[in-house]
């Protein structure tokens, strides 16, 4: 990225010219200028700092020169609008990168009033757009979303990550080249709204939104797809037991992914089994048990064996079938 924007200056009158924002030499050749005829380089960063540069036997110092500067341009928007006014373009390049003074001026938020190039972009393809969107610069009204880099990554992705869509954004759908969406990125950094309902959004491995929410512990209370599955099976569930971020109360323990791994299994295996389970049973398709593999990971519960848990849990299921019996009996006497 460019680290400064750079101009002239005269000694001794301390007049300021400009042309190319990135190049003294450029200005110099443009302007038809020279050291010989006093001008000296000076640059204002979008910082607001600014450096100025004397010779040996010029009557002017840096310091006088930069706070003549800074007391006609106090800020950098100001110095900007003065340097496009005065021929200045936000179109220069870098030899390296391609990146254009718009770029740097958007990443600041000192592009000017009714700027339209969100399109310039660097070598990579990324655009003036992008770097507004990184840094939360992006006026209202904002509407390409769709500009995209090299990679397919677009600004709405750039504005997700860092929370800078604005509100009622609609267009969680657009993908880069892997698929993985605008909501992918905002699922990825909690920055999903309230009342999000495109859970179901996949990348081509089949990897949704909810799947990546799952994660990161961002999924909304309420929730439940927890069947959503990617190409392997494995599901929001899955994903969200090898992280401890099931919710209380949750039963669909016996999801399964093609491997034959229940929900159970992953959360036993991370130590993220609730107090009180009690599916100890549920098996792979190799027979091998939740409660084996707590065992096996460590994980079985102060002064339990696999053992005992998985009588427990056979007496348990016996005692629920005996209700269920009851149950469809007195609704087959209560219909005569």
């Amino acid at each position: 990225m460019c680290q400064f924007a750079s101009l002239l200056f005269h000694v001794p009158s301390l007049e300021f010219a400009v042309s190319n924002l990135l190049s003294h030499s450029k200005t110099f050749e443009a302007l038809d200028l020279s050291e010989q005829q006093g001008w000296r380089e000076a640059h204002y960063l979008p910082s607001g700092e600014i450096g100025c540069r004397t010779i040996d036997g010029d009557s002017v110092s840096p310091e006088v020169a930069a706070r003549v500067l800074r007391e006609q341009f106090p800020t950098f928007p100001g110095f900007l609008s003065w340097a496009l006014s005065h021929g200045a373009s936000l179109e220069g390049r870098e030899k390296e990168g391609g990146c254009t003074v718009a770029h740097e001026a958007a990443r600041c938020g000192h592009l000017p009033s009714g700027f339209d190039r969100w399109d310039l972009a660097d070598g990579r393809g990324w655009t003036v757009a992008h770097s507004a969107a990184r840094c939360g610069h992006l006026p209202s009204g904002f509407g390409r979303w769709e500009l995209a880099d090299s990679t397919g990554r677009t600004v709405a992705h750039e504005a997700a990550r860092y929370g800078s869509l604005p509100p009622g954004f609609d267009r969680w759908e657009l993908a880069n080249r892997n698929g993985w969406t605008v909501a992918h990125e905002a699922a990825d950094t909690g920055h999903l709204p309230s009342g999000f309902d495109c859970w179901e959004l996949a990348d081509e491995r089949g990897w949704t939104v909810a799947h990546t929410a799952a994660r990161y512990g961002h999924l909304p209370s309420g929730f439940d797809c927890w069947e959503l599955a990617d190409e392997r099976g494995w599901t929001v569930a899955h994903e969200a037991a090898c992280y401890g971020h099931l919710p209380s109360g949750f039963d669909r323990w016996e999801l399964v992914d093609k491997a034959g791994w229940t929900v159970a299994h992953k959360a036993a295996c991370y130590g993220h089994l609730p107090p009180g389970f009690g599916r100890w049973e549920l098996a792979d398709r190799n027979g091998r048990t939740v409660a084996h593999k707590a065992a096996c990971c460590g994980h079985l519960p102060y002064g339990e064996t696999v053992e005992s848990l998985l009588s427990a849990a056979r007496k348990n299921r016996c005692n629920r079938r005996r209700r269920e019996l009851r149950a469809e009996r007195k609704v087959a006497h209560s219909g005569q």
